[in-house]
């Protein structure tokens, strides 16, 4: 048996997706979380003001550089209510 991977995508760009980012809104006081699935690609998971954004927002647009790895153990649980 032979298996092949073709990607044309970078080791480091791979690794890095997905990962969940948080960046502090304009008010400086609350947080949103951004699920990002690829470079500035990502859904809003958790937001501490629904002023700036709400949970399901999703753009292809949002600028990584504001935008810091959430620390593996924090724990963001998702739920259909």
């Amino acid at each position: 048996m032979k298996s092949t991977l073709t990607n044309d995508k970078t080791l480091s760009e791979r690794n890095r997706y997905p990962y969940i980012g948080t960046k502090l809104n304009g008010d400086n006081k609350t947080y949103t979380y951004v699920l990002f699935i690829a470079q500035r690609t990502g859904v809003v998971i958790f937001s501490e003001n629904n002023d700036y954004y709400m949970v399901g927002d999703y753009s292809e647009n949002w600028d990584d550089g504001f935008f810091t790895v959430l620390d593996h153990s924090t724990k963001i649980t998702l739920q259909n209510n």
